[in-house]
Protein backbone atom coordinates (compact mmCIF):
# COMPACT_ATOMS: atom_id res chain seq x y z
CA UNK A 1 0.00 0.00 0.00
CA UNK A 2 1.35 3.43 -0.98
CA UNK A 3 1.13 5.96 1.83
CA UNK A 4 -0.57 9.28 1.11
CA UNK A 5 1.13 12.51 2.19
CA UNK A 6 -0.96 15.06 4.04
CA UNK A 7 1.73 17.73 4.61
CA UNK A 8 5.50 18.20 4.41
CA UNK A 9 7.18 20.55 6.89
CA UNK A 10 10.66 21.84 5.96
CA UNK A 11 12.55 23.62 8.74
CA UNK A 12 14.84 25.55 6.37
CA UNK A 13 11.99 27.04 4.32
CA UNK A 14 12.40 30.37 6.07
CA UNK A 15 16.10 30.55 5.11
CA UNK A 16 15.69 30.22 1.38
CA UNK A 17 13.43 30.97 -1.51
CA UNK A 18 13.00 28.23 -4.10
CA UNK A 19 16.45 26.91 -4.99
CA UNK A 20 18.46 30.01 -4.00
CA UNK A 21 21.21 28.71 -1.71
CA UNK A 22 19.53 25.34 -1.31
CA UNK A 23 22.56 23.49 -2.70
CA UNK A 24 24.55 24.38 0.46
CA UNK A 25 21.80 23.72 2.98
CA UNK A 26 20.58 21.18 5.50
CA UNK A 27 17.08 20.91 6.85
CA UNK A 28 14.92 18.78 9.05
CA UNK A 29 11.82 17.45 7.34
CA UNK A 30 8.64 16.17 8.94
CA UNK A 31 6.13 14.27 6.86
CA UNK A 32 2.56 13.99 8.05
CA UNK A 33 0.75 11.11 6.42
CA UNK A 34 -3.01 11.03 5.89
CA UNK A 35 -3.29 8.30 8.53
CA UNK A 36 -2.03 10.86 11.10
CA UNK A 37 1.44 9.37 11.58
CA UNK A 38 4.43 11.74 11.52
CA UNK A 39 7.94 10.87 10.34
CA UNK A 40 11.17 12.86 10.31
CA UNK A 41 14.53 12.86 8.56
CA UNK A 42 17.39 15.31 8.06
CA UNK A 43 18.31 16.32 4.51
CA UNK A 44 21.88 17.43 3.74
CA UNK A 45 23.61 18.48 0.54
CA UNK A 46 27.16 17.37 -0.24
CA UNK A 47 28.30 21.00 -0.09
CA UNK A 48 26.76 21.39 3.36
CA UNK A 49 28.53 18.27 4.62
CA UNK A 50 31.83 19.66 3.31
CA UNK A 51 31.16 22.93 5.17
CA UNK A 52 30.31 20.95 8.32
CA UNK A 53 33.59 19.04 8.01
CA UNK A 54 35.61 22.26 7.69
CA UNK A 55 33.80 23.79 10.66
CA UNK A 56 34.33 20.65 12.72
CA UNK A 57 38.05 20.59 11.91
CA UNK A 58 38.25 24.08 13.44
CA UNK A 59 35.99 23.45 16.45
CA UNK A 60 37.28 19.95 17.15
CA UNK A 61 33.82 18.38 16.93
CA UNK A 62 33.56 14.87 15.49
CA UNK A 63 37.26 14.23 16.16
CA UNK A 64 38.21 17.42 14.38
CA UNK A 65 36.10 16.68 11.32
CA UNK A 66 37.27 13.09 10.83
CA UNK A 67 33.65 11.91 10.62
CA UNK A 68 30.11 13.24 10.54
CA UNK A 69 26.77 11.59 11.13
CA UNK A 70 23.17 12.47 11.82
CA UNK A 71 20.37 10.05 12.59
CA UNK A 72 18.01 9.56 9.63
CA UNK A 73 20.33 11.46 7.26
CA UNK A 74 19.53 11.72 3.59
CA UNK A 75 21.94 13.31 1.09
CA UNK A 76 20.33 15.29 -1.72
CA UNK A 77 21.43 17.49 -4.60
CA UNK A 78 19.71 20.53 -3.08
CA UNK A 79 17.25 21.26 -0.28
CA UNK A 80 14.64 23.03 -2.37
CA UNK A 81 11.02 22.25 -1.62
CA UNK A 82 10.57 20.70 -5.06
CA UNK A 83 13.53 18.35 -4.63
CA UNK A 84 12.54 17.34 -1.09
CA UNK A 85 8.96 16.56 -2.11
CA UNK A 86 10.04 14.58 -5.18
CA UNK A 87 12.53 12.57 -3.08
CA UNK A 88 9.85 11.78 -0.47
CA UNK A 89 7.41 10.71 -3.21
CA UNK A 90 10.05 8.48 -4.77
CA UNK A 91 10.99 6.93 -1.42
CA UNK A 92 7.34 6.07 -0.82
CA UNK A 93 6.89 4.64 -4.32
CA UNK A 94 10.07 2.55 -4.04
CA UNK A 95 9.17 1.31 -0.55
CA UNK A 96 12.18 2.92 1.13
CA UNK A 97 10.43 5.71 3.06
CA UNK A 98 10.23 3.80 6.35
CA UNK A 99 13.95 2.89 6.14
CA UNK A 100 14.98 6.56 5.82
CA UNK A 101 12.42 8.35 8.01
CA UNK A 102 11.80 7.68 11.71
CA UNK A 103 8.34 7.71 13.24
CA UNK A 104 7.76 10.52 15.72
Amino acid sequence: MIEQIEKVYISAEFRMEDKEGSEKENTDVIVLLQNGNKYSASFFTNDNIKEQSIKNSITGDYLGGKYFWVRDMLIVEDCSEATIKSVIKNLIEEGDFFYVFSKL
